[in-house]
């Protein structure tokens, strides 16, 4: 009996390895089936915040090269940062055009939907605005040559 005690006694810790590896195994996979079904949201919902927040980057930078056109004497740096605005107006176009097709679906709610939609036109205006500005811009390099 003391052998048979002893056995059962050393054969404990592999138990316990097997019953610690098969709990981790199916938490695991719970884990990743939840991830497959709810993932696909959270996936979008952390794109649509990240390009929200390229958005603001980059209508901040293009603020900026504009008002440093201003200050700029020569024709040259004119130029200069007509093509760095031109550049980041095309690459912010294309992240514009993905941030304002999100559907309705996304959203949790109608309410959230809605300011949403207003978001999206007020970041539509406001890239207008630089649109308009660098076209100002343009036609003052075009008359400065």
């Amino acid at each position: 009996m003391t052998k048979r005690l002893l056995r059962a006694i050393r054969q404990v810790p592999t138990l316990i390895l097997v019953l610690g590896y098969l709990f981790f195994s199916t938490a695991l996979l719970a884990s990743s089936n939840d991830e497959a079904t709810n993932g696909h949201h959270d996936h979008n919902s952390h794109h649509h915040s990240d390009i929200l927040l390229l958005l603001i980057a980059d209508k901040l930078a293009i603020k900026k090269l504009q008002k440093a056109f201003n200050e700029v004497d020569s024709n040259s740096q004119q130029q200069h940062n007509l093509n760095e605005q031109k550049l980041r107006l095309n690459r912010s176009l294309q992240r514009l055009r993905d941030f304002s097709a999100t559907p309705e679906g996304y959203y949790a709610n109608l309410e959230l939907y809605q300011q949403s939609l207003e978001n999206r036109a007020n970041m539509l205006v406001d890239f207008a605005q630089l649109l308009h500005t660098h076209h100002q811009q343009h036609d003052l390099g075009q008359i400065g040559q």
